[in-house]
């Protein structure tokens, strides 16, 4: 696809040639001529716009991708990490309870003192999973973001394409008019 300069550009030399052709035509007029040639110019110019523009969006939207992309990742290692400080300090406190129980004197790994102990790392491992889970859902959350960033960057880049498609066909009918209106008398 070519730059918006370098259609608007080819348009111009078009319009330019076709006048100079029409120039040599016999009852060229310039005031009949310059309508479509001012208009044939103003579309190249504002296709070079919306060109841009457009090419301003589609960046945007992947780099509003990437950052998602690393979001997701960063989600997933800081709920690793997080889960695992967890379940170090589940394994204190599980540690903590066994040296105050065995200050007792009492059978630590049996009856109340031994259901104590399963219940504390029963609770901790459904908190290690929990915190494992909220990462899990928050990296894909950024994952899906992700996604509608690079289909918002493949519309921009669609729309761009058919923007000027349909911008140079404008400015072929305009400039077809100057050719037309320079060979009339």
């Amino acid at each position: 696809m070519c730059e918006p300069m370098t259609t608007g550009a080819a348009v111009g030399s078009f319009v330019a040639g076709q006048s100079a052709a029409a120039l040599g035509a016999s009852g060229f007029t310039w005031a009949a001529a310059m309508p479509y040639i001012l208009a044939a110019t103003s579309g190249a110019v504002s296709l070079a716009a919306q060109n841009q523009a457009a090419k301003g969006q589609e960046a945007v939207a992947k780099f509003n991708q990437k950052a998602a992309v690393a979001q997701a990742k960063d989600a997933t290692q800081r709920g690793a990490l997080e889960e695992e400080r967890h379940r170090a300090k589940v394994r204190q406190v599980i540690g903590a309870q066994r040296a105050a129980m065995g200050g007792s004197g009492a059978v630590v790994d049996e009856g109340t003192f031994g259901d104590i102990l399963f219940d504390t790392a029963q609770a901790g491992e459904m908190d290690s999973q929990m915190i494992r889970y909220n990462a899990s859902a928050e990296a894909y959350g950024a994952k899906m973001q992700g996604l509608n960033y690079g289909m918002e960057a493949s519309g921009a880049r669609t729309a761009r394409r058919w923007d000027t498609a349909g911008s140079l066909m404008t400015m072929g009918r305009y400039a077809y008019g100057a050719y037309g209106a320079g060979k009339k008398k």
